[in-house]
């Protein structure tokens, strides 16, 4: 078996182990690697033009109950890349830290979870630091509406009308380019992760005591950490994930601390993204919206917010990884650990 490598912006082309397009590319009985998150549109495409492969990884994940049609095996290899990548530049972590405000969420209204985050700390009157990133699209409600209509829920119908409303908070830009022109409809260049982390992030996240997590979800049965769970261990906060499916239990799976005595994760298996995102905000209301009590418990649980920092700047990423690629067929990983060491994003990690 061959490995093809595709990634979701580039879908209708297939390139070798070594980043070449592919020549009379014929996926039947490979394997397709995607990398980055995909959507099941994405790899129906993929399939129509190219032949069905025998199997799918993905790169992305870290936990997945879709249905794919097809086998499908997983593993979150990019944030263990994006924490090598931390470590090679000079890291900002947070020296003393104040709780200024209860939560923090770091967002745009692109991605319904993310519109969901925004409107719910609205509807709940969040104590809240908030940035805006990305380019400012608007949102499609449709699958919210549609959602909303099978839902029989007194507590979520109650704020309906407040859901489908425009959000009202302004915009609040940051760049790392002080001289850059901002027309406060998008920020054009926001700059590498770990460059927004060192000028902007560290400060404003390490300022409060819980990050609500708005991770990219395509798919509804699905976990992906990116840089904004990253983000919130480093700035030594309670997460919260905000939409994400079965994603603080797999953090935990992780080795990871998730202060389930203290935020109530109940949440992350609801049937819909709008019960998941109401429920993360109406189940973990006091420490979202009382500044006294948000920043005491911190304090207490400083011990452990730091240990969760020293384990994801260790090996406790890839030591999880491995753990996971062991559970795939002998082969596939033995293929797909040979075609990583080509990718060059991939050398510094050990899998």
């Amino acid at each position: 078996m061959r490995t093809f490598l595709s990634w979701p912006a580039h879908r209708q082309v297939l390139y070798t182990p070594t980043g070449e397009q592919a020549q009379q590319p014929d996926l039947t009985g490979q394997i397709l690697l995607i990398l980055d998150i995909f959507e099941s549109t994405i790899l129906n495409e993929i399939v129509n033009k190219f032949g069905c492969p025998a199997c799918v990884v993905s790169e992305s994940y870290a936990y997945c109950e879709e249905d794919f049609g097809l086998p499908f095996y997983y593993t979150n290899l990019w944030l263990d890349t994006e924490v090598v990548r931390f470590k090679r530049k000079h890291l900002q972590l947070p020296e003393q830290v104040k709780t200024e405000n209860c939560a923090n969420i770091v967002n745009n209204k692109y991605q319904l979870n993310r519109y969901l985050g925004l409107k719910f700390c609205e509807i709940f009157e969040v104590d809240m630091s908030y940035t805006w990133s990305g380019a400012g699209q608007n949102s499609n409600l449709s699958s919210i509406v549609n959602d909303l209509h099978q839902i029989k829920d007194q507590n979520i119908e109650k704020y309906l009308h407040n859901i489908l409303s425009p959000i009202q908070l302004d915009p609040q830009w940051h760049t790392i380019n002080p001289g850059e022109n901002n027309d406060n409809s998008a920020v054009l260049n926001y700059g590498k992760n770990q460059d927004v982390w060192n000028y902007v992030l560290c400060e404003k996240m390490s300022n409060t005591a819980v990050s609500l997590i708005t991770e990219s979800m395509p798919n509804y049965r699905i976990s992906a950490y990116s840089e904004k769970t990253l983000f919130s261990v480093l700035a030594l906060t309670f997460p919260i994930f905000v939409g994400g499916y079965s994603m603080a239990s797999t953090w935990k799976n992780a080795g990871f601390d998730i202060f389930d005595d203290l935020i109530d994760h109940s949440y992350e298996k609801l049937p819909t993204l709008i019960e998941r995102c109401f429920y993360a905000f109406e189940l973990n209301k006091k420490i979202l919206t009382d500044i006294n009590y948000a920043s005491t418990k911190r304090e207490q649980c400083m011990e452990r917010l730091m240990k969760n920092q020293h384990l994801i700047l260790s090996t406790q990423l890839s030591k999880s990884n491995k753990a996971q690629m062991k559970t795939w067929p002998e082969h596939i990983y033995t293929e797909i650990k040979s075609v990583l060491s080509q990718v060059s994003s991939y050398n510094t990690i050990n899998i």
